[in-house]
């Protein structure tokens, strides 16, 4: 789903309800405005069931929408202050949206970068081959073995067949969603803003009234499958246990570092504060980290050039020196 064309939706909502427009009357109009697609779709389908009496808090419950705006409707359909939290969803969004696209720009470059490597190292490889087969014919293929022969035509697919499992490794690192949590919370710049993402959830989740114990258990929910689940489910039953302090809860944490814990916990029982505040650092890291990755891909597509220029001058130069060799 868009996350940007979530927020703006959720900011435009936010203000239509507090002005006194009524919640049905709000989505149908702005369902008018909206381009057809998934989130118009499941705002419709929304608007139907609040038109036909269904209560918010149990339509919003059957829509195809992130976890946390379910959750966080939810609470605001209990709460009433509905308008407050669609505004703090949306500066959620949108500062998601924002990390989330100059990640997805990371990760197309080195797609990019693979695909114009393998072509190239296969154009080059078919024109060595060509060459190779007219200089053996030329000689005399007497001098070699039938094994020298596939041996040494083999090396030359070396480059291309390497660069082939590579940019297939990288498309379904994309592709599945198993591999993309795996990455999300390995990489250097995807696992700040996954970092950021969970402060800022926790965030939102108490400045709307939620407990330390429901947000816990909420976001590990949102996590769930990730390195992160099984330790704020720990924080969760630390907390349980009585230990009050956001330091003492996450003491011992391995995916979230110190550097986190210590910013959340300087707000002492203002968590929320805390979070939000551990989420604008890491929003600023992650997108530092994003730039510099992205400064250096440049060089690295060079290099990655080059190697595979160097990869197919050595194999052809190592077939022709043994081919010259004197009888």
């Amino acid at each position: 789903m868009n996350l940007e064309e979530l927020s703006f939706f959720n900011r435009q909502l936010a203000g239509m309800v507090a002005s006194g427009i009524p919640l049905e009357g709000a989505l149908k109009h702005l369902c008018s405005e909206m381009a057809k697609g998934k989130l118009r779709s499941e705002i419709e389908a929304l608007e139907a069931q609040l038109r036909e009496g269904a209560p918010l808090a149990e339509a919003i419950g059957c829509r195809s929408l992130p976890p946390l705006y379910v959750s966080m409707v939810r609470l605001a359909a209990t709460s009433g202050d509905l308008p407050a939290v669609l505004t703090m969803l949306a500066d959620h969004y949108e500062q998601e949206a924002v990390a989330w696209t100059k990640l997805r720009g990371l990760m197309v470059y080195p797609h990019i970068v693979l695909t114009v490597a393998l072509a190239f190292s296969v154009m080059m490889t078919r024109v060595l081959h060509r060459y190779l087969d007219e200089v053996i014919g030329y000689y005399s293929v007497m001098r070699w073995s039938v094994s020298d022969l596939v041996r040494y035509k083999a090396e030359l697919y070396v480059p291309p067949v390497a660069l082939g499992v590579l940019l297939a490794v990288a498309l379904l690192a994309g592709v599945f969603p198993g591999w993309r949590r795996w990455l999300r919370w390995r990489a250097p710049a995807f696992k700040d803003a996954s970092m950021a993402r969970v402060a800022s959830a926790m965030s939102v989740m108490l400045r709307s009234g939620c407990t330390l114990e429901e947000t816990f258990a909420a976001v590990a929910d949102l996590e769930a499958g990730t390195p992160a689940a099984p330790e704020i489910e720990r924080w969760r039953e630390r907390h349980g246990e009585g230990h009050g302090a956001f330091s003492e809860i996450a003491a011992g944490s391995v995916v979230f570092p110190p550097f986190f814990v210590w910013i959340a916990s300087t707000a002492g029982e203002d968590l929320a504060s805390g979070f939000e505040r551990a989420g604008g650092v890491y929003t600023r890291r992650a997108r530092h980290r994003t730039e510099m990755m992205l400064y250096a891909a440049l060089p690295l597509a060079v290099l990655v050039i080059g190697l595979v220029i160097l990869g197919e001058a050595w194999v052809f130069a190592k077939v022709l020196t043994a081919l010259w060799r004197p009888l």
